[in-house]
């Protein structure tokens, strides 16, 4: 029985992960307006964890749960905060920061250049207060969330 509810509990996060992941991406078809993303925006580690599958979830539950928590943890609040000049701050649970610009280089693809020099390109798609961010070329190697999922934060 206990085996059975946790599928269920599975596949019902599945779907709905799938489910906001289509809505987010039809969305992020149909928007033109970059300004849309300025604000602050939470990572939803739930969310996020929800949508992975195949071999990312495989490694994820083979990770022990020491590992588990200190992603949790480092990942849970992460906050991205978008201005309307270009700029952008992304502020880790552990206070540290990272600075850039950012900007929209059509079709949701978003382009955050960081105080490093470092460019990552996100297909980004929005839904209300629902942020996703796909990450797209290099910034797709070896990562263990291929969508993150947002929430407003303010």
């Amino acid at each position: 029985m206990n085996i059975e509810n946790t599928i269920i509990k599975t596949l019902r996060g599945t779907l709905l992960a799938c489910l906001l992941v289509s809505s987010c991406l039809m969305y992020a078809q149909q928007q033109g307006n970059p300004t849309a993303i300025m604000g602050s925006w939470s990572l939803n580690y739930d969310l996020t964890l929800a949508d992975i599958s195949g071999v990312e979830r495989e490694n994820y539950q083979k990770a022990n749960g020491t590992i588990q928590n200190k992603m949790r943890q480092f990942l849970s609040g992460r906050r991205f905060d978008f201005f309307n000049d270009g700029r952008f701050t992304i502020t880790n649970t552990d206070g540290s920061r990272l600075s850039g610009v950012w900007e929209f280089r059509g079709s949701g693809l978003l382009s955050m250049l960081d105080q490093n020099g470092v460019e990552i390109y996100y297909r980004a798609g929005l839904d209300g207060n629902l942020l996703m961010l796909v990450p797209q070329g290099e910034a797709m190697r070896n990562v263990l969330f291929k969508r993150l999922f947002f929430n407003r934060a303010g």
